[in-house]
């Protein structure tokens, strides 16, 4: 009876918006490389943000997906302080 995103996307699209939540903002980041070119280095994050979504792509279920959340935490924390240092750049 559960109504979530992901139940509601299914497993194989909810993995994939699981991956483009990670990808997406640093890609669009850098898209604002047009008026701050130091935005660019939004693209480094990138392959740490495939590298975070790994176990879900690769088909990780209950229990596997806990250390996932925390290596999202530290990475979403790593793309805020850049962000914030490019801002003050």
């Amino acid at each position: 009876g559960k109504k979530t995103l992901a139940v509601r996307l299914g497993d194989a699209n909810a993995r994939r918006a699981f991956t483009a939540m990670l990808v997406l903002p640093p890609v669009l980041g850098a898209a604002c490389a047009i008026w701050y070119p130091a935005a660019a280095a939004g693209l480094l994050l990138i392959p740490l943000g495939l590298w975070v979504a790994r176990p879900v792509r690769k088909g990780a279920v209950g229990l596997e997906l806990i250390p996932v959340l925390r290596t999202r935490g530290i990475y979403e924390l790593i793309f805020a302080i850049c962000l914030g240092a490019l801002l003050a750049v």
